[in-house]
This record gives C-alpha cells, sequence and structure tokens, in this order.
C-alpha cells in the first residue's frame, strides 16, 4: 500500500518469527516487541536461518508488553504490525482489538504509515466487532482475505488508501522479498509465474458492504471486551442470524488449468456451429448465436447441456473479467468441503457463478442469458 518504502517497521507478538523475518527481508529497521521471553528463543525451531536475523544490525528484540512499549517509544514507524492471540475469545487478547489500541497505534505511526493486522476466522459478530472498532479508529481501511482464505488482513491508515495493480505490487518488491514470498507462501508457482501468484495475493478485497453489519451495533473497547464475553451470548444463541463472507481464495493451479482447458473447448464449440475461433474481440451475440443452433441441433451426438454450460459460461466469465476488471476466485464451503470458481469484482463484492447460472438458463431455454447477465452485472459495477 505504501507509494514509497517503508524505512521502520513494528511487529507486535513475536510468534513463530515469520513476520518479523518477512520485514527484515526488505533491509529496513524492524523492531519485535515479545511478552514472553522464551517466545524468542523458539524462533530457531521454526527457522534454521534464525540467527542471522536475530544478529543483524537492522533487527531490534524488546522484551515487553505491545501497548506498553507503545506508550513508552518516542520512535514513529511507517508499518506497525501484528496477528493477536488466536482464536479472538482468547482472555486478554481485546486488549489488541480495541479502540484504545488502536489510538495508540495510531499515536506511533507516520502520517502515512500503515497497520497492518491479521483476523482468523471466527464468531461472526465478533468479525463485526473487530470491524467497527477498526473503523472508528481510522478513517481509511481495506480489507482482504488471506491467501488461502484463512481470516482476514486488515489494512489502516490516517491516509487514503489504494490497492496497487499486479504490476505495481511487484515493482515495488526487492529481490529478497519476492524470495521470501515465493518460499513462504506457494507450494505450486515458480519464479516464472510470479505474476500469477501475486495475483493471488491481491485477489479478494472484501467491499465493507460484504462484511457483517446486524443490529445491533458492536465494538470492542478496553472496558467491552465484547471478544472474550462469549459464552453467554453462544449459550442463548444469541446473534445465530449473523453470517460470516464466503470463505473465499484464489484460484490454485488446477483450477486455473480447469478453466483454461474449459475455455479452450469453449473456442473450439464455436468454431463448430459457427466456423469462427473466439478472441479478445470476442462479441456476446457470437455466443447467443452458437447456443441458439446448438440448442437447435437435433443430433443425438450433441454435447450436453453440463458440459456447453461449463464452456460457454467460463468463456463468458473470462469475457466479463476483461472488460470489468474482475477476477477468479474460488468459493468454499465449509459445510460440504465443495469449492464452486466464480467471478468477483472486489471494490462492489459483485459475485456471479457464469457456468451454473448458464446451466440454468439453458434449462428455461434462454438464449439471451449473456446480453442480459452482463448488462445487469455492468450496471451494478460501474453504478
Amino acid at each position: 500500500m505504501l507509494k514509497k518504502k517503508p524505512k521502520s517497521a513494528l511487529v507486535i507478538c513475536f510468534g513463530m518469527g515469520a513476520t518479523f523475518r518477512s520485514l527484515m527481508s526488505w533491509n529496513v529497521q524492524t523492531t519485535a516487541v515479545e511478552l514472553v521471553p522464551s517466545v524468542i528463543k523458539a524462533f530457531g525451531y521454526f527457522y534454521e536461518d534464525a540467527d542471522r536475523f536475530l544478529k543483524h544490525p537492522n533487527a531490534r528484540i524488546v522484551i515487553d508488553d505491545g501497548r506498553r512499549f507503545l506508550k513508552r517509544t518516542r520512535d514513529r514507524f511507517d508499518v506497525i504490525t501484528l496477528d493477536p492471540p488466536w482464536p479472538p475469545e482468547a482472555a486478554g487478547s481485546s486488549l489488541l482489538y480495541s479502540e484504545e489500541f488502536y489510538k495508540l497505534v495510531q499515536s506511533r505511526l507516520a502520517q502515512d504509515g500503515i497497520l497492518q493486522q491479521w483476523y482468523p476466522i471466527g464468531e461472526p459478530k465478533i468479525l463485526q466487532a473487530v470491524v467497527a472498532s477498526i473503523r472508528n479508529s481510522f478513517p481509511y481501511v481495506k480489507i482482504f482475505r488471506s491467501l488461502y482464505g484463512f481470516g482476514f488482513h486488515f489494512i489502516a491508515s490516517r491516509a487514503p488508501l489504494q490497492t496497487p495493480t499486479v504490476d505495481e505490487f511487484i515493482l515495488r518488491l526487492p529481490e529478497a522479498v519476492r524470495i521470501d514470498l515465493l518460499n513462504r507462501y506457494d507450494r505450486e508457482t515458480s519464479h516464472k509465474d510470479f505474476r500469477e501468484f501475486v495475483s493471488k495475493i491481491l485477489a479478494i478485497e472484501m467491499a465493507l458492504s460484504e462484511l457483517p453489519d446486524n443490529p445491533p451495533p458492536v465494538y470492542i473497547t478496553d472496558d467491552k471486551p465484547f471478544n472474550e464475553y462469549f459464552a453467554l451470548r453462544r449459550f442463548f444463541g444469541w446473534y445465530k442470524a449473523v453470517t460470516s463472507p464466503p470463505l473465499m481464495r484464489g484460484l490454485n493451479g488446477a483450477e486455473q488449468v480447469f478453466i483454461d482447458m474449459r475455455i479452450k473447448s469453449a473456442k473450439a464449440f464455436l468454431n463448430a456451429y459457427l466456423n469462427i475461433n473466439a478472441s479478445s474481440t470476442l462479441r456476446l451475440e457470437t455466443l447467443s448465436a452458437a447456443l441458439s443452433k446448438w440448442i437447435s441441433d437435433s443430433q443425438s451426438s450433441k454435447q450436453p447441456s453440463e458440459i456447453v454450460s461449463f464452456n460457454l459460461g467460463y468463456l463468458f466469465g473470462q469475457y466479463i473479467n476483461n472488460r470489468l476488471g474482475s477476477k477468479w476466485v474460488s468459493t468454499h464451503n465449509l459445510t460440504n468441503n465443495i469449492g464452486r470458481l466464480q467471478v468477483r469484482h472486489n471494490e462492489s463484492g459483485t459475485m456471479i457463478d457464469p457456468a451454473f447460472e448458464l446451466y440454468n438458463a439453458i434449462a428455461k431455454g434462454n438464449i439471451n442469458y449473456f446480453e442480459k447477465t452482463y448488462k445487469q452485472l455492468e450496471k451494478r459495477i460501474l453504478k
């Protein structure tokens, strides 16, 4: 989010040391504050090169309470990051989610500095309280799903925030940071596919309208630790109507290959019925014409509706992405462990499963599906 390279960073809650180690790869002055001394000693258990980072001249380790450190220090930081203890219901964790804490963080940030905080998956009403507390404390907030869909990353600042494009993101990364990203998170992407990997990181930015905002309004303060006092409301079933946003992530390699294969099959389908090849100048009328010819095809050997809806649906999805700046995402259902590939527009929170919707449209004989659906999406996204 920072257009310039940060000069200083603060880590609150050392944990395994992953965040500290990543910030060090930026070659910036990095201070890590940890309450429990033995946590620092365990750093070497997780990373063989831990000693090299701890002895680096840019590194500073402080054994202290994070909030007390913020009150005592006179330093200001370009980046302050923390991963509070998990789960968010843990005793004392509200002190790292409260409005008083965020005000304290704000006082130690540089004028255009940013706070980055991870929140794990949990009770939807607690998520609502965390979002409200951050928004009450910072004028500018962005929220991203984590890379593999587990939890949320909050970015907050007193200065306006602009989500970088994939190319801008890559240009701002030192080579050491690129290597650290690939080594840490990705299991399937090579350096040649780094752009695709970055697109996964930026894949899902949540619109505030997608996050829980059910009455009554809730927030977290030092005197009202909503996240910690959970037993009674769960025992009595309060706030059951509050639901979390769907579990989402960027595509993995197999999913991207699947979509590419479907698009390739769709182009062959267009060639068979219209004797043309789909290209970057694909027109919606072309999809409708091919669908109409397929519907009127009386041959028993023609492709079944399931295959046609998959192929043309994914080609239509790619058309939407190119025209409206949306992306493919995988939404995951924790109940049945089934994922769906959908088109998503981050700024508006608009999502559509074009293959599924096309299947229903075919069942109704609706050959105007493409034009009608696109116009509806365009209206919602560009309003």
